[in-house]
């Protein structure tokens, strides 16, 4: 890339690109009941957690999924777009999880691709399974 300002060019520089790159937004993973996830608040295991984020518009024909503690979930998976770069990602917590803390990713990966394209990872509280 060469960038042009004011009729000066820079060096060229070689810019990496990439289908996606999500971002999970601090403060933004809640529970199902809408309380900020937290140690004093944690999510229930077998309930679902929702989570905010940016740069996840997961191609036609891509797998989107959760990695929660390096494992794929897509159980209740549901991803939606709230406008202005904004978008949900809804799951289902494994009941395996109960009273651990948990960590988390939201990846997106090709058709016919090895490579994922994934976020930050951020950790979540669980606590006791979902009666």
């Amino acid at each position: 890339m060469v960038v042009t300002v004011d009729g000066r060019q820079s060096l060229v520089q070689t810019v990496a690109l990439a289908p996606m790159s999500p971002a999970i937004f601090p403060q933004a993973v809640f529970n199902q009941n809408w309380t900020v996830n937290s140690a004093a608040a944690p999510a229930l295991a077998g309930g679902y957690l929702q989570v905010f984020l940016t740069g996840f518009d997961v191609p036609s024909g891509w797998n989107a999924f959760a990695l929660v503690n390096g494992t794929p979930v897509t159980s209740g998976f549901y991803t939606g777009d709230w406008g202005s770069g904004v978008e949900q990602v809804n799951f289902q917590i494994p009941t395996t999880l109960s009273g651990a803390n948990a960590n988390l990713q939201l990846c997106g990966q090709g058709p016919a691709s090895v490579q994922k394209f994934c976020s930050q990872q951020v950790t979540f509280a669980v606590g006791a399974a979902a009666r």
